[in-house]
Parts: structure tokens; sequence; C-alpha cells
């Protein structure tokens, strides 16, 4: 009971690094990484399609100031404009506030207005769009630079000349359901949220616990076996046999509580957040979101990260 105890103890630790190693993967929305196939699925209508845009830059400010760019090329590519010059002059009008400045409680962050935006191409019409999320990572690379990289995900319209119907946006960082059915494969539960690490721990003790289960029981068998042919050496082989039989138990020990604490943790912890398609919204076109400020010189750079590239 002392060595399962040890056991227990060990893969909380294990599973306590594991976490802390995969924390930083949960700040970064699930629709950086997996796309908008999945939400554009949940949509009530078609008059706006979900579109996500990631651009690099190693000057945060930059990013900020042209972070319409990749909205006006994407609808100018759609409507066949291939006029840089057109593209460039295509104006963008604000319809709903713009980005809190300067130092920022993370409540105001968290609480900021999504915006709303019309785009004039001019005679091919205006489109508009509303930003739904925004993410921004710090990364460094090989040679000692580092960059920005910023991820927006908006709702554009896909017909010009006319509001859309937009969907009421929620987020969550919640996986219950979702997580618990999958994690009946231990791991994969964790690997739907990027935890990664865990992912690796419960696998790797799983399989370990397992190997050593059947290892341990063939030992058992045979010097059990052995101790009942042999009676001037019977005493020796049963003692044998009893010790690979509580090893085995043990094995079987720690895998089951690495199982049940695998379906504990895929239901209960938190992931990164992740977007909540409600239906079409009744009251205009203006919702609360966690759009995220990032300020190098304010007091809270909320969801900024670093990591490095090789």
């Amino acid at each position: 009971m002392k060595t399962l105890a040890r056991l227990i103890t060990l893969f909380m630790v294990a599973l306590f690094v594991a976490t802390a190693a995969d924390a930083s993967a949960q700040d970064r929305p699930r629709w950086t990484k997996g796309g908008t196939k999945i939400i554009n699925r949940k949509r009530s209508n078609k008059s706006y399609e979900f579109v996500k845009f990631e651009t690099f830059n190693p000057m945060l400010s930059t990013l900020h100031n042209e972070r319409y760019n990749p909205l006006k090329a994407y609808i100018a590519k759609k409507v066949g404009i291939s006029d840089t010059v057109d593209i460039d002059a295509a104006e963008v009008t604000l319809l709903t506030r713009d980005y809190i400045e300067g130092p920022v409680d993370m409540s105001d962050a968290i609480k900021q207005i999504q915006r709303e935006v019309e785009i004039d191409f001019g005679e091919h019409g205006t489109y508009r769009a509303r930003l739904v999320d925004e993410y921004v990572h710090l990364d460094g690379n090989v040679d000692e630079t580092y960059d920005y990289t910023m991820w927006q995900l908006y709702q554009v319209a896909t017909k010009p000349n006319t509001a859309p119907t937009y969907d009421r946006i929620d987020f969550t960082r919640s996986y219950r359901t979702e997580a618990f059915i999958l994690s009946i494969i231990p791991g994969m539960g964790q690997a739907l949220k990027g935890q990664y690490n865990k992912t690796a721990w419960i696998l790797g003790i799983e399989a370990v616990s397992v190997g050593c289960a059947f290892a341990c029981n063939k030992k058992f068998h045979y010097f059990d076996k052995e101790a009942k042919k042999d009676d001037y050496i019977g005493k020796s082989y049963a003692s044998k046999a009893r010790s690979w039989r509580n090893f085995r138990n043990i094995a079987i020990g720690a895998g089951v509580v690495t199982y049940i604490v695998n379906l504990i943790d895929a239901a209960k912890s938190r992931g990164p957040r992740q977007v909540i398609v409600g239906g079409p919204e009744k009251y205009g076109n203006v919702a609360v979101g966690p759009t995220v400020l990032y300020d190098p010189e304010a007091t809270v750079a909320a969801g900024v990260g670093l990591t490095w590239t090789f």
C-alpha cells in the first residue's frame, strides 16, 4: 500500500508539472489552431462567414495600425479586385468604439465591445465585418529576433451593401462533455484542449501500468505453478509468487487511478477559450466579447506569451 501511495503521489506531481508546462497553451484561443470550419457550420444563416487572419510583424504598433489590411485583402479577392491601389484606397469606417487606449484593468480588456467596421470599395460596394476575437503572441526566433503574431477572427458579410444577421457570440473555457467522452481513450480529452504534456504523461503511465501488470502477472503464475510442484523449494517460490502478485496489483492500481484522474481532469480542467455560436441577434449587431488589448506599456498585457520557435 505504501508503494501504491508513492506511485499515486508521483503521478500527481507529474500531472502538476505537465499542467504548468501546458499553461501557455491555454491562453491561445482554440480557433487560432483549428481554424473556422467547425464554427462556420454552427451559423444560423449565411449572410456572414467566420474568417481567420494571421499576420506577423516585429512591431506591435504596426500590427495594430495595419489590423484591417488582411480583411481588406480578403474581401478584395472575393469581389475580384486585384489592383493594389484600389485595395489601399478602400475606406474603412468604424461603426463601434475602438480599442481602449492606455493602461487598463483586465476586466476592461475582457469586456471591451467588439468592433464592427464597414469597408467601402467604391463601385464594388461596401462590406461589413465584425471582430469576434483577437489574440497576440510574442515568438522568439533562432536568430535571437522577435516577432509578434496577431490572430483575428471576424464575422464577414457575404454580400455587399447589406447588414448581415450576426449570430450571438459567447466564449467558454469549459470542455466538459466533449473532453469527458474523448477521455474514454486516456489522454484524448486533454489533447482536445491542447494539453499535450498531460496527454503524454497519462498515456505513458497507462502504458507502463498495463505492461507491468501483464509482466508481473506472468511471473506470478510461473512461480505459483512452480511452488506447487516442488515441496523442497516451494516456500521460496511461493514467496516470490506473492511478491509478483503484489507488484501486479500495484501496477493495476496505478493504471486504474490514472484512468480515473484522466476522466476527472478532462471534465474539470479548463482549456483554451473557444467560440460558442448562439442564435441570431435580435437587438442590433453589437456584442460583448473578450477582445484583448496588447500594449507593452500597459500595466496588464493579457494573454501575451513567450515561446521559442526552432
